[in-house]
């Protein structure tokens, strides 16, 4: 061990860090143990991205290698531990699970796939202390499993289907509403997920870096030249989703976003209000930056999701 570790001093949580050459330096070290985990083996450079990523969050140094993993690029956390962050904020009042069918809440008790009815719905929704009114409801069907190409995927979604059913729900409402306590950690599952579609087109590489517009030319509602008027965010478009055709297979990045079904107003909506031409330009945005435009509310841009993700695909991928 160098003198300059050797003299890190320890911690509640361990070895407190000072700068840059003592993570690197640890990294170094750690990566080296049978007792580190696999996938940051002798990956000095991936461990301190773990590190780093979960100090963002309160995790101690190795805390993070033990609970981060990374999958297709993204730090992700698997089970109840994006739960665990959004609890620990201090900023949780209460979240509730529950699965609904025709409207009523049951307790799901099935014994094989083929017996689960489309309809059977895993719910979730929270209310923040911040908040005065609690969150919309978060749903995620068997329906929806089906046309993501999830549902005779061999693996957890065979063996533990209602729990895949309510992770895939509680990743969206998490990230929704907690996104300052997540800060970027994803629910494991969920990309696990994504991750052979991504390998099949490689959308990181195709897009490239994204960037940050950071201003969005507004043009008027008709087709004539931009009148220098703001849009009345009052009156969104409308956006009148239609079956994307043919099977869901995950479009290119240099696609135009007509490929997904849409009306020709929500098109139109994304090319003027968001800048948006392309499948790789719409999943760099997240939904924030979605709703904080004109025109955008949580009905169309949650359709929007919705046809996203029966391709394999979603917002924010890329963010």
């Amino acid at each position: 061990m160098t003198t300059e570790l050797a003299k890190t001093r320890m911690g509640e949580k361990g070895l407190v860090l000072h700068d840059a050459s003592e993570l690197s330096e640890m990294c170094r070290l750690v990566v080296g143990s049978e007792l580190c985990p696999q996938q940051y083996r002798n990956k000095p450079k991936d461990a301190m991205i773990a590190i780093l990523t979960g100090k963002a969050v309160g995790f101690a140094p190795i805390q993070s290698l033990q609970v981060i993993t990374v999958i297709n690029g993204r730090p992700s956390m698997y089970g109840d531990g994006p739960t665990s962050l959004a609890y620990a904020s201090g900023k949780v009042e209460w979240i509730r699970e529950w699965f609904e069918l025709a409207g009523a809440t049951v307790v799901p008790n099935y014994y094989s796939l083929d017996k689960y009815p489309d309809g059977l719905t895993a719910c979730w929704q929270t209310k923040r202390k911040d908040n005065t009114e609690p969150s919309s409801i978060v749903r995620f069907s068997v329906s929806d499993a089906k046309a993501a190409g999830l549902w005779n995927k061999k693996g957890p979604w065979q063996n533990y289907t209602k729990r895949m059913l309510m992770l895939r729900a509680r990743s969206w409402g998490l990230r929704d509403n907690y996104a300052d306590a997540l800060q970027g950690i994803s629910q494991a599952e969920e990309w696990e997920d994504m991750l052979p579609q991504h390998q099949k087109h490689d959308l990181a590489s195709e897009i490239g870096r994204p960037t940050i517009e950071h201003d969005i030319v507004e043009t008027s509602q008709a087709d004539s030249p931009p009148s220098g008027e703001l849009f009345d965010a009052a009156k969104p478009e409308p956006v009148e989703m239609t079956p994307a055709p043919a099977a869901p297979v995950t479009p290119k990045p240099s696609e135009p976003v007509e490929i997904l079904g849409m009306s020709k107003p929500f098109a139109k909506l994304l090319h003027e209000r968001a800048g948006i031409q392309t499948i790789g330009e719409l999943v760099r945005k997240s939904e924030n930056e979605l709703l904080c435009l004109p025109g955008f509310t949580p009905v169309n841009v949650g359709k929007l999701r919705e046809a996203l993700q029966k391709v394999g695909l979603d917002l924010g991928m890329n963010g």
